[in-house]
């Protein structure tokens, strides 16, 4: 399954659930939405007690797909 697709399920689930009609994201963002992906791998810290973290921010898109690991805690 593509990204486009996921993006796509995912916001007419979220659309329905809202009760504002199945393909009201999808219309606004036309019918060819720029679907960008991007990874980021933050590997494991060797001094934790030393860190600092990113300041807040905000996704500049629709949707956020979030890949939880056991392996790492946080976001």
């Amino acid at each position: 399954m593509k990204s486009q697709q996921i993006n796509e399920i995912l916001l007419k689930a979220i659309a329905m659930s809202s009760d504002i009609g199945e393909n009201c994201f999808l219309e606004q963002y036309g019918e060819q939405p720029l679907v960008t992906a991007r990874f980021n791998y933050y590997p494991p810290c060797s001094r934790p007690n030393q860190i600092l973290g990113v300041k807040p921010h905000a996704d500049a898109s629709a949707i956020t797909i979030l890949l939880q690991d056991k392996e790492v805690e946080g976001l």
